[in-house]
């Protein structure tokens, strides 16, 4: 189970100077969380469609599996 204090941290902003930074950044954010709970999923919230490109370009590139909704 998870403590309070985790459950606290469950939401964070990560602003960043363009979208190819934010893209690479939260690549290494999913890719560090999958590994530290490889059976969990995670949902990611951008602020517009740009971003998103980004972001997916990066987990394609990588070869990270997601699903996208609500596009």
């Amino acid at each position: 189970p998870e403590s309070k204090a985790e459950l606290n941290e469950a939401v964070h902003y990560y602003p960043h100077a363009n979208h190819v930074d934010e893209g690479s950044a939260l690549l290494s954010l999913i890719q560090s969380i999958q590994q530290k709970h490889p059976n969990d999923t995670m949902g990611v919230l951008v602020r517009g469609r740009r971003s998103l490109l980004d972001l997916v370009a990066a987990l394609n590139k990588a070869g990270v599996a997601y699903q996208a909704t609500d596009i």
